[in-house]
């Protein structure tokens, strides 16, 4: 080979290798495939399909963005988890050995996402819970992420908030038998104790109990003055409902699952007092980035956004500023995850904590007249 054909091969080398680069960082050598797995169809696929909403919004105004810019699309492929462990694990699997996904969003439970964690953090996939509750989450490993305030915190923070402004002097204490709720239970146990609230029932039931009446005529038998309920939507409606059938009359709190318009039809007038706690997220609020949120969700739904929709939009906005910035410093994802900030939140995200999680945002409403309200001290 000539030294002249020798050095325009290796310029020819030289400019395919830049230009690859360059078109690596401006994100146009292919799509960028998201992973998400949430639960689709099942008893728990009102929380799926709302958050695929919001998620679907984020990636249209994303791709549109790119589109300016001449970036290639993001992609979500969707799976759905049923809310069972082994369908998630299945899902996770296909994802990253047939998709090659490196990062997935899910699960919207912490029973699905532990499933998940352990396999993602071994393969070095990214794993951001848009909803997962169970401090265990986090703490999987430097792989595993979560954007919703733990439920350890949520039952500390309700357990104190109630303490401190409710006059009540016993309480009756229910879960569901789920990791995240029963760890919620635990908290709002120690934090009543604190306050010398005497616990007068203490007791857990299976995912999807529908008849409480044994339950119900305990908590007669126990005169509580308050019952806090750690259980999902329609469990909670269900107490609820039973509950007035049979005439018992006192003030029910439970948590932020129960903080979606669709209680309101479930439960009926029975859900008049219900005390909750809820993330930032207010579909009602002029404030930006929520007005803008609302407004294109309501244009393209018809219907106003609830708080799983919102998370959707928030999860995936965050993921895609991790994927920009992994590309731009070209470190890792699960690094850029560490450092996103500023992005424009709707349900009061600022950043990560070191371990993955974040810094909590909640607030306590009362259900007044078929609408939550903000609580007032009583």
């Amino acid at each position: 080979m000539s030294k002249k054909i020798w050095i325009g091969t290796v310029i020819v080398v030289f400019v395919a290798v830049v230009t690859s680069l360059v078109l690596l960082r401006q994100g146009t050598t292919g799509p960028f495939s998201l992973g998400v797995i949430v639960p689709l169809t099942g008893e728990a696929a009102q929380y799926g399909k709302a958050f695929q909403e919001g998620a679907l919004l984020a990636m249209k105004e994303i791709n549109a963005r790119n589109a300016r810019e001449g970036r290639q699309p993001l992609v979500l492929r969707f799976e759905d988890s049923k809310a069972d462990p082994k369908t998630a694990v299945s899902a996770f699997q296909k994802l990253t050995t047939v998709d090659k996904v490196r990062m997935v969003l899910g699960g919207m439970f912490s029973s699905t996402t532990l499933a998940m964690a352990p396999i993602a953090q071994r393969n070095g996939v990214v794993l951001l819970s848009p909803t997962a509750a169970a401090p265990e989450v986090p703490a999987t490993g430097d792989r595993i992420f979560t954007i919703y305030p733990s439920a350890s915190y949520d039952g500390r923070f309700l357990g104190n908030f109630i303490a401190k402004n409710m006059r009540i002097s016993s309480v009756a204490l229910l879960a569901v038998q789920a990791d995240a709720m029963l760890t919620c239970k635990k908290e709002f146990k120690k934090q009543s104790q604190l306050f010398d609230r005497r616990i007068v029932l203490d007791e857990s039931f299976p995912p999807g109990t529908d008849d409480f009446r044994t339950t119900i005529l305990k908590l007669k038998a126990a005169h509580p003055d308050a019952v806090f309920v750690a259980a999902y939507l329609n469990e909670v409606a269900q107490l609820l409902v039973q509950a007035r059938q049979v005439g018992f009359k006192t003030r029910f709190i439970t948590i932020s699952t129960a903080y979606d318009q669709s209680l309101f039809s479930l439960a009926g007038d029975a859900a008049e007092g219900l005390i909750l706690s809820a993330p930032f997220f207010d579909a009602r609020s002029t404030q930006e980035p929520t007005r803008t949120f609302t407004a294109a969700y309501e244009r393209r739904y018809g219907t106003k956004p609830n708080v799983w929709a919102a998370y959707g939009y928030d999860v995936v906005r965050i993921a895609y500023a991790a994927i920009k910035q992994a590309d731009q410093d070209d470190v890792p994802l699960n690094q850029a995850l560490l450092s996103v900030s500023r992005v424009p939140s709707v349900t009061g995200f600022s950043s990560f904590q070191p371990d993955g999680s974040v810094e909590p945002v909640l607030r306590v409403f009362v259900v007044r007249n078929r609408a939550f309200q903000e609580f007032n001290s009583q």
